[in-house]
């Protein structure tokens, strides 16, 4: 399941982030969580998370924040 978060009021949109990311713990609480940013992009490894399963069936959240800004990450996306 994909998530996007947009729009105009960028704290708003943030704080629906910080809450999908709040009852993920809640319900997964030995989930993995993965962050990507435009400051830190790793191409194999995005594409590694999204491609894999968890051999022990564990649940995994991946986020993005603001990937497009980053001219590698934008080329992966394009």
């Amino acid at each position: 399941m994909i998530y996007l978060f947009h729009g105009e009021n960028a704290d708003k949109a943030r704080a629906k982030w910080r809450r999908v990311i709040a009852s993920f713990r809640t319900k997964y609480p030995s989930g993995a969580i993965f962050n990507f940013s435009a400051e830190e992009f790793d191409s194999a490894r995005f594409e590694e998370l999204l491609a894999s399963n968890d051999l022990l069936g564990g649940k995994r959240l991946v986020t993005a924040d603001r990937l497009l800004e980053n001219e590698l990450a934008f080329g992966f996306f394009h």
